[in-house]
């Protein structure tokens, strides 16, 4: 029971997140759309640039579903339906690992992998009712492979629902489709083994029935009478039937086949960047990898406990998983009941082996020491979980664009936005109909997305394509590198001038009559903060003050910052002022979400300027922590020199010849 209980609580303690998903915000505008027009969304009908470019909007039902939560009861619902879906998805999952092994704690063990390799997919999207479905569909599926075949008839009902939620649906039918196909190869070659012999299989004395597991850990082999064949034969003619009518039943859709292709007609769409398509190879994937691992190791011990069919769905969702991380999910609910009949072979080798042995005393307090390895693991983990810092922050710590999106509302900014792809969803929400959109969510074209990247980058003809679409609006994040991009242009350019930045967003508007006054208030003129802010060095007091005012100013307007702080430390350490600039570069530490190189280096630069050589030494070795490249071991060896201490400074230079 402790072990379930520190289960469960995993399972709940990721799911417990603020919204999250850079879609759901795009989602409700279609639901609100739906409900104020009673049609559904076709088009790209918020956006400036195509809004009558088709759009085959398969996720609609999910669409008002969340929107009438969201209208009767705000985020809470929201995150408790997603919560449920999660809860209810892990659930079918044990029930379904369960038929193959009643080891508790190997089943635990398994379920907590796939939970942490899962995890990163937990925010309320479209695939949480796949993810749902799709455990209904398996565990189906898996009852009749243990001849239970009136589960069979909850698939029709399940892709009614599932082909209006998502498109995923398409899973709904390939995977009872591998079962179709397995089963139909099975009962050729036994139609062609009865051609060949000169006397019925029925009651044939050498045939025997096929092992099937009785979910105790043992197999049955039931009596010798030939009879498994016709029994597939009969299950195998009810499949094929609910299969008809699942593909029957995917056709009832505002779209009919097009929903059922469209996952494969988006890829040759996919743009490259896209978080959720990405390889699993990043170390983040870490948990995911170890899963893999004990599946791949689990894999030649289960083919006398499970189905040869679940083993070729659970590699088929291996590859998707490898390919893009969005199908990690999928992987897991379908190999985990491999990864529980493979372990439970092995379990049971292992307890026959020490049953020989005679170690059966120490075999039990073998088995509590591995007992509680488990639940302390869990315990760890879920304490590990709600004790970080950006556990349940505000939108689970996504920066989204709030205080851009406030200025726009108190100054009643009206326009076309050329905005990030990532926040289209989110501005669509808050901002249409004042604000139209260039791009939001739902855009999965690459022809759109090339000119889309063309503008992002400045990009030739970035200029004639903002006019083309009337774009008098641009909101933008930081720049991801040194290299110039749009950001660059527009600071330079004098059509256009930069209004409000905070520590994630940077907004600019054109210079149109209608702005004056904004841009009388609020404009930028002298140093660019998403480029301009690390060397300040060679500029004159004057322009100096001048840039001190500014920053301060928008301080004022768009709140505090680390970067506005980051900027103003800088300045004043430039212009002599030591202790303001340690001030105001300790502040920024304490604003910044995550350790930030820059104001460390900075700051020990700023401790060195008041002779507060300790605190320089702590700062610089927290960039040596976070950064170890050649200019901080530089920057901690000299602090060494110059506190004498002749050790640490040789140690520090081996480190930095070996960075060189």
């Amino acid at each position: 029971m402790l072990l379930l209980s520190g289960l469960s609580g995993l399972v709940f303690v990721l799911s417990l997140r603020r919204l999250a998903d850079y879609d759901l915000w795009g989602h409700m505008k279609a639901g609100e759309y739906f409900f104020r027009t009673g049609s559904i969304l076709k088009t790209h009908y918020f956006n400036c640039s195509w809004p009558e470019f088709p759009y085959l909007n398969h996720e609609w039902l999910f669409q008002a579903i969340t929107y009438g939560l969201f209208n009767a009861g705000g985020e809470a619902i929201l995150v408790s339906l997603q919560i449920f879906l999660l809860s209810a998805a892990f659930v079918i999952l044990y029930r379904t690992v369960r038929l193959y092994s009643d080891n508790i704690p190997l089943v635990v063990f398994v379920l907590a992998i796939g939970t942490l390799a899962s995890s990163h997919r937990f925010v309320l999207r479209p695939q949480h009712f796949s993810y749902l479905f799709l455990l209904i569909n398996l565990f189906c599926l898996h009852q009749y492979s243990k001849g239970r075949t009136g589960y069979l008839y909850i698939l029709p009902v399940v892709m009614l629902l599932w082909v209006n939620i998502h498109a995923e649906s398409l899973w709904g039918i390939a995977v009872p489709g591998i079962f179709v196909v397995i089963d139909a190869v099975k009962i050729f070659y036994w139609k062609k083994a009865i051609n060949n012999t000169s006397f019925p299989l029925v009651g044939n004395p050498s045939s025997e029935r096929l092992p099937e597991y009785n979910g105790a850990g043992r197999t049955s082999r039931g009596d010798k009478t030939g009879n498994h064949n016709y029994e597939l034969l009969s299950n195998f003619k009810k499949l094929i039937s609910v299969y008809v009518l699942v593909i029957a039943t995917s056709l009832i859709n505002p779209f009919t086949y097009k929903t059922v292709i469209w996952p494969l007609l988006v890829m040759s769409e996919q743009f490259a960047g896209v978080e959720e398509l990405l390889p699993s190879t990043a170390i983040r994937y870490l948990p995911f990898w170890i899963y893999f691992g004990v599946f791949m190791i689990s894999v030649p011990f289960s083919l006398s406990r499970i189905k040869v069919h679940f083993i070729i769905i659970s590699l088929f969702f291996a590859v998707a998983a490898w390919t893009a991380n969005r199908g990690i999910p999928h992987f897991v609910f379908a190999s985990a009941p491999v990864v529980a009949a493979g372990l439970s072979h092995i379990m049971q080798a292992f307890k026959n082996v020490i049953a020989k042995g005679g170690l059966s005393d120490k075999s039990h307090t073998f088995q509590i020491f591995i007992k509680s390895i488990i639940f302390v693991s869990l315990l760890f983990s879920i304490a590990s979980i709600m004790t970080n810092p950006r556990y349940l922050r505000k939108y689970d710590s996504v920066p989204y664009p709030e205080g851009a999106v406030g200025f726009i509302k108190k100054n009643n900014i009206t326009g076309n936005m050329f905005n990030l792809h990532g926040w289209g969803g989110y501005l669509v929400w808050e901002l249409y109909p004042d604000v139209r959109t260039y791009i939001d969510n739902r855009f999965f074209h690459r022809r759109f997305f090339e000119e889309y990247e063309n503008i992002l980058s400045g990009g030739m003809q970035w200029h004639d394509l903002l006019d083309r679409y009337n774009i008098n609006i641009i909101l933008l994040d930081y720049s991801p590198s040194g290299d110039l991009n749009l950001r660059d242009r527009l600071f330079r350019s004098a059509e256009w001038e930069l209004v409000y930045w905070d520590d994630f967003s940077l907004l600019y508007l054109k210079n149109k009559p209608e702005f004056a006054e904004i841009h009388r208030k609020y404009s930028m003129h002298i140093i660019n903060p998403d480029t301009g802010r690390f060397d300040l060095q060679g500029l004159d007091k004057e322009i100096l003050l001048s840039a001190s005012e500014e920053v301060r100013k928008n301080i004022e307007n768009a709140g505090d910052s680390w970067k506005a702080r980051f900027l103003i430390g800088n300045i004043e350490y430039y212009l002599g002022e030591a202790d303001e600039s340690v001030k105001n570069l300790e502040d920024a530490v304490k604003l910044s979400i995550e350790p930030v190189p820059a104001i460390y280096f900075n700051l020990g630069q700023a401790y060195m300027a008041s002779g507060r050589l300790s605190d320089a030494e702590k700062s610089f070795r927290k960039v040596v922590e976070i950064a170890p490249d050649m200019q901080s071991y530089k920057a901690l060896w000299r602090i060494y020199i110059l506190q004498g201490k002749k050790e640490e400074a040789a140690r520090i230079f081996k480190k930095r010849l070996s960075t060189e």
